[in-house]
C-alpha cells in the first residue's frame, strides 16, 4: 500500500449533538404606567443574583470538570502511524459517538474501549467524506448571486444536487462514490428560479442565448475525510462556451490555487460584452460555465465503526482506547457533555421594567465550560453581559442568548419584555434585615408603619364580546395619602390583564397598569377616590379587536414603489386607503402582509432607498389610523442568498420600534425579523407568527417561534410566511419550504392555517399532519397579473409584474372560512379564477376564557418615617415582628419603589 497517499481513516458523526436547557426564568410580572402624576407602577421582578457576573468567557477545561471517580486518567495519549482515528487531546463530544477507525493490515483485530468498557461495533460509517467550498460574493459583479436554483454539483458524475445555501455542514459523499485513482466534483452555472433551467452546453450559450444565469466566484474546494483529513484537487478543468453567440464549448486544464476563488457563470446579458466565453477581449467575462475538481484518494482496507452512547458513560473526562489485539495502538482523553449551558438572567418572559434597569446575565457550563456566546438586544450584538436598558423606548423588546460548549450543546433562550411608558421604578429586596436593588442611580429609602387596606374582588363576569374582568374595591383608610397596591392572576393562557381605575369626576375608567401575573402599582391622586373612601378597580383581560369578522391580506406588492414603475406607484397608498376605510368602518379587524414589500434589496443602494421610501409612506396611512396589521421581510425586501441576507433597510422601516405600541403587538426577535400579533376575528383568539425569509433555517428562529406558539398553545396560530409553497402547491424546495413545514408546521399543534406568496398563484392545500389534525396551506401572490394597460412597459425578465394592487379579503364565520381576491385599485375580482374565491371549514380552537385573582392586597403608611437613609449608606433594619412595615425608595428623577417588610 502507499502511505504517501490519503487514506480514509476514521469518522465522527454527532448523532444529537445539540442540547438545550430548560428555561431558568419562571413567567414573572408585566406592568406598564400611564400616568406617572396619578397612578405609578414599579417592577417587581428585578431579581437579585447571588453573585454579580462577570464578562462571559469559556470556563478552562481542567479547572471545570469532574472527573469519573472510577477513571484512572492516562496522562500521555498513544498514536501509533499504522492506525487513525479522529480523536484529539481532551476533545469534547455529546449524543451517539460514530467512531470509525482503520487499519493498514486487514488483518488486524481492532477493538474499542472506553475506559475499561470495551463497544461492540456496530455498523459502517453513513458517509466516507464531504465535500466542502466556499463561494465570494465580493466577486459578484452588479445584481449577480448566487440562486441556490439550478447551479448542480455531481461527485463521479453523481447529481448530489444544487449548491446549497448553507455549506457549514457540507456534502456528503458515500462510500459508494468514493473509488481508487481520479474523483471528480463538478460545479455547472444554472439559470434561476423563475425558468428553472440547467445549463445546456447543446444550446447557444447554454439558455438559448437567454442570460440570467448565475455567477459567482468559488473556491477553496476540498475534499474532507471524517477524520479531519484533507485533500485539495491537483487539477481543474473549465468549461468555456465557444462564442456568445454559438453552442459548443471549449476545456481548459489548469492546475489549481487552493486559497484562490475562481469565477464561474454565463454573464448576465444578450449581447458580446455581457456574455461569458472563451477569450473573451475583457478578461471578466472569459470564465467557465462548469468547473471540475481532481482529487486523487482511495479507501482504507480496514474500518470498524463503534457506536459510543456518550449520554450513558457520565459526564466529565473518559479515556477511549483502541486496541488492535491486546495492544493500545491509539488512546486520547476526552470529554462527553450532554448539558447544555445554563442561563441565569433577571428579567423575566413578559415584564414590564424601567428604561433605566440594568440586566444582568450569566452564563455557565459545568462540563466543558461555555465556548461560544451571544447576548442580543433587540438583535444589537451586546458586548458585556451587564447592560442597562437606557436606550430602550417604551413597547415591546427581547433579549435573545445563545451559548455553546466545548461538546456543541447549545442553550438558545429569548426573553420577551417591555419597557414601561411614565416613571421609572426601583425594585427593593429585603434580606436579612438589609433592603438591596439594582437600580442604576442613588435612591433614598424611608421605612414606615403602614395599615392594611380592606379589599373586595367580585365574581368574573363576562360582557357581550366574552370577555372577562373583575370589579375590585379598595377601601381607603386617609384620602389624603397614596395607595399601594400589589395584585396577581392568572388568565387562559398569557394573556394581559388590564387594570382600571374610575375617575370620579368623569365617570369613567382609566387604564393604571397592565400585567400577565403580577405587578405593583401605586395610586396617589384623590380624583379615584369616590365619597366612601373607595378606589374602584376593574381587571380586564385584554383580547385585541373590533368585532369584525374579516382580514385583509396582501402579498409581493414589490413593484408598486418600484421607481420605474412610475404610473403605478398611486397603487400602494390607493391600496392602503382602501384597507384604512374598510377598518375604521368596523368592516375588517386586521391586515396582513407576507413579504416583498419592495422590489429591490439594499444591495441596489438609492433605488431601494426610493423604493423602501415610498413603501413606508403608504403603511404610514395605516399607522395613522391605528390600523392592527403585521408584515414580513421577503426576498426582495432582504436579498435572496441566504448567506447574506441583509434585515438593514427592513429593521430601518418596519422594525420593532413601528410596532412596538400597536395593540395587537405581542413581541418580536431580533428587531422584527420575526414577531407575533395577538388578534380576535369573530370571535375566534388568534396568534399570527411572521417569520421573515432567510431566517427560516435558523435553530434561534425555530425556538423563537415554538416557544411563542406553546405559550399561545390556547389560540389558533397561522403562520405568516413569504417563500413556502410552490405554484403547483408542492413545498417550495427552492426555499425553505420543507424547512418550515418539519420545524414550525409539524411540532406545533395550534398551527391551523399557513399564509404564503413569493411564486404567483392561488393554492389551497389541505394538509394531513398526523392523525386527526390537517393545516390548511394557502398561496396568495398575484405579482404578475396585470390585466389593465399602462403607459410604462411592466417587464422584468419578460414577464408582466404589475401586481395591480391584489388582496384577499377572507370571512371567518364560525368553523367556516370564506374569501375573495379584489383589487380596490382597479375595480377586479378573481383575476385568475380558480382558487380566487373559495371556501374551507376548519378546526379552531375554542377555549374557554378565563380571570382568576390570585393576590389583591393594599396599604397605606401611618405615622412618619421610622428609617430613612441613602443607597450609599444601607443600615441594618430592625423591626418588630408584630407591625407592618412599608418600605418606600424614590430617587431624583422621579423614580420609585416600594416593598411590604
Amino acid at each position: 500500500m502507499k502511505k504517501n497517499v490519503l487514506l480514509l481513516f476514521a469518522c465522527v458523526l454527532m448523532m444529537s449533538s445539540c442540547g438545550e436547557s430548560k428555561e431558568s426564568s419562571p413567567i414573572l410580572s408585566n406592568q406598564e404606567s400611564t400616568d406617572e402624576k396619578t397612578a405609578e407602577v414599579i417592577s417587581s421582578t428585578n431579581d437579585d443574583m447571588s453573585s454579580t457576573p462577570s464578562d462571559i468567557v469559556s470556563t478552562p477545561v481542567d479547572s471545570s470538570i469532574e472527573e469519573s471517580s472510577t477513571v484512572e486518567e492516562i496522562k500521555d495519549p498513544i498514536y501509533s502511524d499504522d492506525y487513525n482515528w479522529p480523536f484529539k487531546e481532551n476533545s469534547a463530544y455529546s449524543g451517539d459517538l460514530l467512531v470509525t477507525a482503520s487499519s493498514y493490515d486487514p488483518s488486524s483485530s481492532m477493538k474499542l474501549k472506553v475506559d475499561n468498557e470495551e463497544i461492540t461495533p456496530e455498523k459502517k460509517a453513513t458517509y466516507n467524506a464531504k465535500i466542502r467550498f466556499e463561494y465570494q460574493e465580493g466577486k459578484v459583479a452588479s445584481s449577480e448571486s448566487v440562486e441556490h436554483c439550478y447551479d448542480e454539483i455531481t461527485f463521479n458524475d453523481e447529481v448530489l444536487g444544487v449548491i446549497p445555501a448553507d455549506d457549514s455542514k457540507g456534502i456528503n459523499v458515500d462510500f459508494d462514490l468514493l473509488q481508487e485513482g481520479d474523483n471528480v466534483f463538478t460545479v455547472t452555472t444554472g439559470q434561476v428560479y423563475v425558468y428553472n433551467k440547467k445549463y445546456n452546453p447543446e444550446l447557444v450559450h447554454g439558455f438559448d442565448a437567454i442570460g440570467n444565469g448565475d455567477d459567482f466566484a468559488i473556491g477553496k474546494v476540498r475534499l474532507e475525510f471524517i477524520d479531519g483529513q484533507v485533500i485539495y484537487p491537483y487539477k481543474m478543468v473549465l468549461y468555456k462556451p465557444k462564442a456568445w453567440n454559438t453552442a459548443g464549448y471549449v476545456t481548459q486544464t489548469v492546475e489549481p490555487d487552493n486559497e484562490a476563488y475562481y469565477m464561474i457563470g454565463d454573464g448576465w446579458g444578450k449581447t458580446e460584452k455581457s456574455l461569458t466565453y472563451v477569450n473573451h477581449p475583457d478578461p471578466y467575462y472569459d470564465r467557465p460555465y462548469k468547473i471540475a475538481y481532481y482529487f486523487e484518494s482511495y479507501t482504507p482496507d480496514r474500518l470498524k465503526t463503534y457506536n459510543v452512547k456518550t449520554s450513558t458513560l457520565g459526564e466529565g473526562k473518559h479515556t477511549l482506547s483502541l486496541y488492535d489485539g491486546n495492544e493500545v495502538v491509539l488512546r486520547n482523553n476526552v470529554y462527553f457533555d450532554n448539558v447544555a449551558p445554563n442561563v441565569c438572567i433577571n428579567v423575566k418572559d413578559n415584564d414590564f421594567v424601567n428604561n433605566d434597569y440594568r440586566v444582568k446575565c450569566k452564563l455557565s457550563d459545568i462540563t466543558t465550560g461555555v465556548d461560544n456566546s451571544t447576548i442580543k438586544l433587540d438583535g444589537t450584538v451586546m458586548e458585556k453581559d451587564e447592560f442597562y436598558l437606557s436606550m430602550l423606548t417604551p413597547g415591546k423588546h427581547n433579549i435573545a442568548i445563545t451559548a455553546t460548549d466545548r461538546a456543541g450543546n447549545l442553550t438558545n433562550q429569548i426573553i420577551n419584555f417591555g419597557i414601561r411608558d411614565g416613571v421609572d421604578s426601583i425594585k427593593l429586596d429585603y434580606n436579612n434585615g438589609k433592603l438591596s436593588t439594582d437600580f442604576a442611580d442613588n435612591y433614598n429609602v424611608d421605612i414606615y408603619e403602614s395599615n392594611i387596606l380592606d379589599i373586595s374582588v367580585s365574581d368574573t363576569k363576562y360582557d357581550n364580546s366574552n370577555i372577562p374582568s373583575q370589579d375590585i374595591d379598595v377601601k381607603v383608610a386617609d384620602a389624603s395619602k397614596p395607595c399601594y397596591i400589589e395584585y396577581s392572576a392568572r388568565t387562559t393562557g398569557n394573556e394581559i390583564v388590564n387594570i382600571d381605575a374610575l375617575n370620579v369626576n368623569t365617570g369613567k375608567y382609566e387604564n393604571i397598569t397592565s400585567t400577565t401575573s403580577e405587578v405593583k402599582f401605586i395610586i396617589k391622586d384623590n380624583k379615584y377616590i369616590n365619597s366612601n373612601n373607595q378606589i374602584k378597580l376593574k381587571a380586564t383581560v385584554q383580547y385585541v379587536g373590533n368585532g369584525s369578522n374579516r382580514l385583509l391580506w396582501s402579498s409581493d406588492t414589490q413593484y408598486l414603489p418600484k421607481v420605474e414603475f412610475t404610473d403605478i406607484n398611486y397603487m400602494y397608498p390607493a391600496l392602503m386607503n382602501y384597507v384604512k376605510d374598510q377598518y375604521l368602518s368596523g368592516e375588517i379587524s386586521y391586515y396582513v402582509h407576507t413579504g416583498d414589500i419592495v422590489d429591490d434589496n439594499p444591495s441596489y443602494g438609492d433605488a431601494a432607498v426610493k423604493e423602501w421610501e415610498n413603501a413606508t409612506d403608504a403603511f404610514e396611512i395605516l399607522d395613522a389610523a391605528n390600523v392592527q396589521y403585521g408584515v414580513n421581510a421577503g426576498n426582495h425586501d432582504v436579498g435572496s442568498v441566504i448567506s447574506s441576507i441583509n434585515y438593514d433597510y427592513y429593521k430601518s422601516y418596519f422594525g420593532n420600534k413601528r410596532f412596538a405600541n400597536m395593540d395587537c403587538y405581542g413581541g418580536n426577535l431580533n428587531d422584527n425579523e420575526a414577531h407575533y400579533d395577538l388578534i380576535t376575528i369573530g370571535g375566534i383568539d388568534f396568534i399570527f407568527m411572521y417569520i421573515g425569509f432567510g431566517i427560516e433555517p435558523r435553530l434561534e428562529t425555530i425556538n423563537y417561534v415554538k416557544k411563542i406558539l406553546s405559550m399561545y398553545k390556547h389560540r389558533n396560530a397561522i403562520i405568516c410566511t413569504h417563500a413556502y409553497l410552490s405554484s403547483d402547491g408542492t413545498l417550495d424546495t427552492d426555499a425553505s419550504g420543507q424547512i418550515l413545514y418539519d420545524n414550525y408546521v409539524v411540532p406545533n399543534e395550534n398551527v391551523k392555517m399557513v399564509f404564503c406568496g413569493h411564486t404567483d398563484g392561488n393554492v389551497v392545500n389541505k394538509k394531513p399532519v398526523s392523525e386527526g389534525r390537517y393545516v390548511y396551506e394557502i398561496l396568495n401572490c398575484y405579482q404578475f397579473v396585470q390585466t389593465n394597460q399602462y403607459s410604462v412597459s411592466h417587464k422584468i425578465s419578460g414577464l408582466d409584474c404589475n401586481g395591480e394592487g391584489f388582496l384577499r379579503d377572507m370571512v371567518f364565520d364560525g368553523n367556516h372560512v370564506s374569501w375573495t381576491t379584489y383589487s380596490p385599485v382597479i375595480g377586479t375580482t378573481n383575476p385568475l379564477g380558480a382558487n380566487d374565491s373559495r371556501s374551507i371549514d376548519v378546526d379552531f380552537i375554542r377555549e374557554k376564557r378565563i380571570l382568576e385573582t390570585l393576590n389583591v392586597s393594599a396599604c397605606q403608611i401611618s405615622g412618619n418615617s421610622l428609617f430613612s437613609y441613602s443607597s450609599n449608606d444601607i443600615k441594618d433594619i430592625n423591626l418588630s415582628n408584630d407591625k407592618n412595615y412599608l418600605a418606600i425608595a424614590s430617587a431624583s428623577h422621579d423614580a420609585y419603589g416600594f416593598e411590604r417588610l
